[in-house]
């Protein structure tokens, strides 16, 4: 992974996104590399729906 990669990238990133969680971390623009199956068990892992707005998710989360 980059080092460009770090927590707080991807809180501002999901902040300013009105869109599903699964969409962004599928964009190939926000976060290369992770395709339908790594989504799903990182959303899985974490908690979180797939269907959930991402900037509604809480930062604990």
């Amino acid at each position: 992974m980059s080092e460009e990669f770090t927590q707080a990238y991807l809180a501002q990133t999901l902040g300013k996104s009105r869109a599903a969680v699964k969409n962004l971390l599928l964009d190939q623009h926000v976060v290369r590399g992770i395709g339908n199956a790594y989504a799903d068990e990182i959303l899985w892992e974490a908690g979180i729906s797939p269907f959930s707005v991402a900037k509604a998710i809480p930062e604990a989360q």
